[in-house]
């Protein structure tokens, strides 16, 4: 045999005996990512008001009285020198009034 022969056998042997295994990458680990932790804290937020005149607060009185319907909101309700401050859920029931009265008349 010459030596082409004997490589070429050689090569063949070593070839059939080694495996290739192809396997997918392995994907990159995701970077933790570091969360800012909400803190607490015992100060309540101040409650929504808006500022009415004398004539608006009559009015809701009037309402209240006619419906027999008051909320606990009402409370809350702040005279400011010839102005009210109103909490939003007066608003609110101020309007919900208005509209069943309203219904009423229809």
């Amino acid at each position: 045999m010459n030596g082409r022969a004997i490589t070429a056998v050689v090569v063949g042997i070593v070839s059939a005996s080694c495996t290739v295994d192809i396997r997918p990458l392995k994907p990159k680990p995701k970077p933790v990512t570091r969360h800012h932790h909400q803190t607490h804290s015992d100060k309540k937020a101040a409650p929504r008001t808006q500022t009415v005149d004398a004539n608006w607060m009559r009015n809701y009185k009037e309402l209240e009285t006619r419906n027999n319907y008051y909320i606990p909101a009402d409370e809350n309700i702040a005279a400011d020198g010839g102005k009210y401050r109103v909490p939003a859920e007066v608003i609110q029931h101020n309007q919900d009034m208005m509209r069943a009265e309203l219904k009423k008349n229809e």
